[in-house]
């Protein structure tokens, strides 16, 4: 590990944790550790490199010009440019399901046409089936909400 990336990990004596300080000076943040080997994987990630810019953040090509898009077309996109190319393997094993249960929702429309009081539908729908807990319908929406915040 260099030296640079070597400076910012310390350990806490009064939390009894390591330490992982990165960021610039207006965004600092702290993250702590049970052991150093999870601390220096953690430096090994793309999120430190890209707080500490030794990295460049990944940026996706546009799909698109056009305003309208169908929603199939804009998730299959999302699955394979982003999810595919960014995500964890746990992500990548269970945003198909998510986005396969959101694109039945709204099928046959089109990616503009869904606004936020069909999102607000979607949610309370989920929410309603009783059968997912409020973390997964949570988790499901963070997943729709990285998608939606994509430019296409």
């Amino acid at each position: 590990m260099n030296k640079k990336k070597r400076r910012n990990l310390r350990y806490d004596f009064t939390e009894k944790k390591w330490v992982v300080d990165f960021g610039g000076r207006q965004n600092r943040r702290r993250k702590f550790f049970g052991s150093r080997r999870e601390a220096e994987q953690f430096m090994l990630s793309d999120v430190f490199l890209i707080a500490m810019g030794l990295k460049k953040p990944f940026v996706v090509e546009n799909i698109s010009n056009e305003k309208s898009l169908p929603l199939v077309d804009a998730t299959n996109w999302y699955l394979k440019n982003v999810t595919a190319a960014t995500k964890s393997r746990y992500s990548q094993k269970w945003e198909p399901m998510v986005f396969g249960h959101f694109r039945k929702h709204f099928e046959g429309k089109e990616l503009h046409e869904i606004g936020l009081a069909g999102l607000l539908e979607y949610q309370s729908y989920l929410r309603k089936q009783g059968h997912l807990a409020p973390q997964t319908v949570n988790r499901r929406f963070n997943s729709i909400r990285a998608f939606l915040r994509t430019r296409l």
